[in-house]
């Protein structure tokens, strides 16, 4: 067994300097939701590994259910950013970099 909630809580921490980071190079930051979903279930489904509970989610991949959620999270977030740079090119190029 492994200190996971110490993980997700140094994770969380990086996570929230890496978004400090980017919105301070580069000002308003339109997407710091989106990073932050992006991340966490990116770290969350890593965690998952390390603890001792096997529960079975509802996706048939064999993973457990915060693996499914965080999987879903990240079809999401892509699919967003996929749907933004397809129907909206124009926006993306107002946005202030």
């Amino acid at each position: 067994m492994f200190p996971t909630q110490l993980f997700e809580a140094l994770c969380n921490f990086l996570l929230f300097t890496v978004i400090l980071i980017i919105r301070k190079i580069r000002g308003k930051d339109r997407y710091s939701l989106e990073i932050y979903l992006a991340g966490y279930a990116i770290f969350r489904f890593w965690i998952e590994f390390f603890r001792g509970e096997r529960s079975k989610g509802f996706l048939p991949f064999g993973f457990t259910f915060s693996q499914d959620i965080s999987l879903l999270i990240l079809c999401f977030v892509a699919a967003e950013a996929l749907i933004l740079a397809l129907l909206c090119p124009k926006r993306r190029e107002n946005v202030s970099v």
